[in-house]
């Protein structure tokens, strides 16, 4: 039989390429299946996604003790009586009680928006500092413990007249950050009560 020589090399080239590809294809295939194999047996989610108490998110089970009017987790007695700062419109009120008691949950984050000089001269167990004037350069850190958008988060700042973290609390709100608190009296309001301090 004759062949043409100027075919030969093109169907020597088809020939390696469909060989290629079922190979690959084959070896895909089989590292497919292998990883299924092996994840398949372990129980690893890739990242869980925690459950949120109904009292940080206010969608059920209010407690029936809360003042009219007022939000789970706040009370109608939350307000500061020594602090001039400017209220926030979406962040809640937390006493340093309330604090205590959703601190380990695990989820809730508290943020300390006082400078860094402040922070490391002492600050609430737990505290991250992110200073509201330096957002941007605290940020990037800072997000990576923003989980969700209904993570409790916490912000504080020196108390009296300090307004950052109401300030602090407005800015993550307006990022979408839905569960905002501010601790009533601050710092101060939770030294003056004798409460744990962590020194760094």
């Amino acid at each position: 039989m004759f062949t043409n020589p100027a075919t030969t090399p093109f169907r020597h080239a088809q020939a390696n390429l469909t060989r290629g590809l079922t190979q690959s294809v084959g070896i895909l295939v089989a590292s497919l299946v292998l990883a299924l194999a092996f994840n398949s047996t372990r129980e690893l989610p890739l990242k869980p996604k925690p459950k949120i108490p109904a009292e940080f998110t206010g969608t059920e089970g209010a407690d029936s003790t809360l003042a009219e009017g007022s939000t789970p987790g706040t009370t109608q007695s939350a307000k500061p009586s020594t602090s001039a700062a400017p209220p926030t419109r979406h962040a809640k009120d937390i006493t340093a009680d309330e604090l205590t008691a959703m601190a380990d949950d695990g989820i809730t984050l508290l943020l300390d928006s006082r400078n860094p000089e402040d922070y490391a001269g002492g600050y609430i167990p737990g505290a991250v500092n992110f200073p509201f004037t330096q957002f941007e350069a605290y940020y990037p850190a800072v997000s990576a413990r923003l989980l969700f958008p209904e993570q409790p988060i916490v912000c504080y700042c020196e108390g009296g007249d300090c307004s950052l973290s109401h300030e602090l609390a407005s800015e993550l709100y307006s990022m979408g950050y839905t569960n905002v608190f501010v601790l009533v009296g601050g710092f101060e309001g939770w030294v003056e009560q004798g409460r744990e301090v962590e020194i760094p």
